[in-house]
């Protein structure tokens, strides 16, 4: 399913071919009223070579997403006074053209989840470290995993990768199942040199095209940046203020090196700060909300679903309501789960990951905030001190994340799971089925 972008797209005819068809997976009231409505809307069917023998929607634009220049041969056969509707078999496909099509000026509507009939095939984003246990991944819980963590190297004009035999090992497990898709994540907390590379042209060249090197000496499917964060030396990292222009030239010359048929994805932090969202959109293919850390360093509730006395300002809901109103289509969004606890480092702990976290700890207990949708642990004098997830409250966002048409989750990280992998499993049994 390989798509994305103004960079890449499409040769187009209008398809006077056949009879009006069903259309795949519609089930929406109001489609056929909004498709039929030929006099305000111009449905856009974008496909692939390997769909143009399918059903076409009578009187559709049918464009071939894998040709090249797609916005100039669209504004060949589209009347910006109309709108346009967006169809395609892809949710990604068509997130990534509606995107291109509003940043060139033309009308999209619905294009966050309605008529244009998205895909369900959801993604789930397993982190997966080169570091700690070494276990390997079950590739039957997951459609992706992001290996952390690549670095920028102190040059600038390039990346290294921590435990590169480990990086060998995950790519291997492609051959278990041939659609697992492995992303380099290249960043992490207090990663640094990402401000000094990126603002100079050339070391932000070099380090681009050092990911397509990276792409294809280690056979990845794309690249994952997770630079925390632009502009801020939270972290003891170098930053300046034009890091967030920077990001975005940088996430274009990576697409531009790495080409259209490999991912690139980022991940931002639960406010959706630092970074133009918007400008970077037609260089992506999804982003990775880190909807967890929220606590203020352990004094709330972190990973809070909706707001409640014990959670600080941050929750899961306020992080998905802060990327779709910068722009960011619900499509292109997968939701972070935390498989860790964050809490008082004083009275419990600060981090401890989930297979390890000790919930008959003499002197404590486990309570459920009802608000919050999470478990938390209290001291003898009732005082909270410590915040994790667990199969409850994960089964609980993860359907969040469905009933909101996102693309799917992502967690940090497969290796804090238990023995009996109760995370993962919670996991891809509500998005995948398993």
């Amino acid at each position: 399913m390989k798509r994305f972008i103004g960079i890449i797209a499409a040769m187009a005819a209008i398809c006077s071919c056949g009879a009006k068809v069903e259309v795949p997976g519609v089930d929406v009231p109001g489609f056929a009223k909004i498709i039929n409505d030929t006099e305000n809307v111009t449905v856009l069917d974008v496909r692939t070579p390997a769909e143009f023998d399918a059903g076409h929607i009578d009187g559709a634009v049918n464009i071939d997403w894998q040709a090249a220049g797609f916005v100039k041969k669209a504004g060949e056969l589209l009347d910006k006074e109309k709108t346009v509707a967006v169809y395609c078999r892809s949710g990604r496909r068509s997130a990534a053209a509606g995107a291109a099509l509003i940043k060139a000026g033309y009308k999209v509507v619905n294009l966050l989840g309605g008529y244009e009939a998205w895909s369900r095939d959801y993604f789930v984003v397993a982190y997966v470290t080169g570091w700690g246990r070494e276990v390997v991944p079950d590739v039957t819980q997951m459609t992706h995993i992001n290996y952390a963590f690549g670095k920028v190297k102190d040059t600038y004009d390039g990346l290294w990768v921590e435990n590169e035999e480990r990086l060998k090992m995950i790519v291997g497990l492609k051959s278990q199942k041939p659609e697992l898709k492995v992303l380099l994540s290249i960043g992490g907390w207090g990663a640094g040199n990402f401000s000094e590379m990126a603002i100079n042209p050339e070391t932000r060249h070099a380090f681009a095209l050092d990911c397509k090197r990276a792409v294809d000496e280690y056979g990845l499917d794309g690249i994952d940046l997770d630079w925390e964060y632009p502009t801020s030396s939270e972290s003891g990292i170098g930053s300046d203020p034009t890091d967030t222009d920077n990001f975005t030239l940088l996430m274009k010359e990576i697409r531009e090196a790495i080409g259209p048929d490999k991912y690139l994805t980022y991940a931002s932090v639960w406010s959706a700060e630092y970074i133009d969202h918007k400008a970077i959109l037609p260089y992506i293919d999804w982003v990775n909300i880190m909807s967890y850390d929220m606590g203020l360093l352990g004094r709330f509730i972190s990973t809070g679903l909706y707001s409640s006395e014990l959670t600080g300002p941050g929750t899961t809901d306020a992080a998905l309501k802060a990327h779709i109103a910068a722009g960011i289509p619900r499509k292109m969004l997968t939701l972070g789960l935390a498989f860790y606890g964050r809490g008082k480092r004083d009275k419990f702990a600060d981090y401890i990951n989930f297979r390890d976290i000790d919930t008959t700890k003499t002197g404590f207990s486990v309570k459920w905030d009802d608000r919050a949708m999470v478990p938390y642990i209290v001291n003898d004098k009732g005082e909270f001190v410590f915040n994790y997830e667990n199969p409850a409250s994960l089964r609980i966002k993860s359907q969040y994340a469905i009933d909101n048409g996102l693309l799917g989750g992502m967690y940090w990280d497969y290796g804090a799971d238990d023995d009996q992998c109760s995370l993962q499993k919670t996991v891809s049994g509500m998005f995948l089925g398993k």
